[in-house]
């Protein structure tokens, strides 16, 4: 008997290119987990840096508020946790067939230049009114 013939052998995994999507109802999503997981790294990395570079550059007695520090660290908790909804979409995309390499990308770069404008937003939201009085 060959494993293919045994029916207490482990299901084979598919890959979502490699699946036929009339046949199959199984997404492998470990590799879609560990290519978000190497996207997380370059997404904390990027949004880190411009935190910091605005902060130093443009408002640099932010550094010594410990309350900005503690929603920095919110937010990053917060679009940290939005950061699952890349997988998750791809799976779906792969699931139903319509996903491809190219929709990783942009849905990454989709999410990290909203991040970076909510942190923007949420930086000019801290400062309020007297951001307003700096400008000429």
């Amino acid at each position: 008997m060959n494993a293919s013939e045994n029916p207490y052998a482990s299901p084979e995994s598919v890959d979502a290119s490699d699946r036929d999507c009339s046949k199959s109802l199984v997404v492998d999503f470990g590799p879609i987990l560990l290519r978000w997981e190497r996207l997380r790294l370059y997404y904390n990395g990027i949004l880190i840096t411009a935190v910091l570079l605005l902060t130093s550059v443009v408002f640099p007695n932010l550094f010594l508020e410990v309350d900005f520090w503690g929603c920095v660290v919110v937010g990053g908790v917060i679009s940290n946790l939005c950061f699952f909804s890349g997988p998750l979409i791809e799976g779906y995309g792969r699931f139903f067939c319509v996903w491809n390499d190219m929709l990783t990308i942009l849905l990454f770069l989709a999410g990290l230049i909203f991040t970076a404008l909510m942190a923007i937003a949420s930086l000019t939201a801290y400062l309020g009114p007297s951001i307003t009085h700096k400008l000429p």
